[in-house]
């Protein structure tokens, strides 16, 4: 009986602390125990493979070959140049003010750990007053793809926002005061 008890007790603690600290846990111990329970055993960590990105090859260091005939082959992807990256920001601040435009707050456009991908964000106040406010995230390799599409969400939630009745719109109603309407 008493190893039952001790058993539930060590469970009851044991589960939950674990549940609540797992973040807390090294990647190096969750995958020990990981391989352990797969039966592989328990070896050393294993570094990190993890090469660094190599540098896009330039076109004047590039052999010329000669194509053969009737087979077409992929161009290259475009090197984004000065001008281009002039252009890009030039959008981002365009698709920034259109996003204050609509009422969004807190604009940022920042890349992710491990590079690749940028994440951006907005809050738009969801009530007149301002003190509830709606998150919109989105991702994207490229920031400017994901600036619009961060418009796009905030758009398309504010269509959505004006086709609702009345009643159920926050935005418009105003705290229980209703226009005279027909009797």
């Amino acid at each position: 009986m008493k190893l039952r008890s001790l058993l539930l007790l060590t469970c009851m603690a044991v589960v939950p602390l674990l549940a609540m600290f797992s973040h807390k846990i090294p990647r190096d111990w969750r995958l020990a125990v990981q391989r352990l329970a797969r039966g592989e055993g328990f070896s050393a960590p294993r570094a990190p493979s993890v090469q660094p990105p190599a540098a896009p090859p330039s076109h004047a260091d590039q052999p010329q070959l000669a194509e053969p005939s009737g087979l077409a082959t992929a161009a290259p992807p475009p090197v984004r140049t000065p001008p281009e990256a002039a252009a890009a920001s030039g959008m981002r601040a365009a698709v920034e003010d259109q996003l204050a435009a609509l009422g969004a707050v807190s604009i940022e456009c920042v890349p992710l750990a491990g590079g690749g991908m940028h994440r951006c964000s907005c809050r738009v106040p969801a009530d007149p007053t301002g003190q509830l406010q709606r998150l919109f995230q989105t991702s994207h390799p490229d920031p400017a793809v994901a600036m619009k599409t961060l418009l796009g969400q905030v758009q398309f939630w504010k269509h959505r926002l004006a086709a609702r009745p009345e009643a159920a719109n926050p935005l418009r109603a105003s705290h229980g005061a209703r226009e005279p309407g027909p009797p």
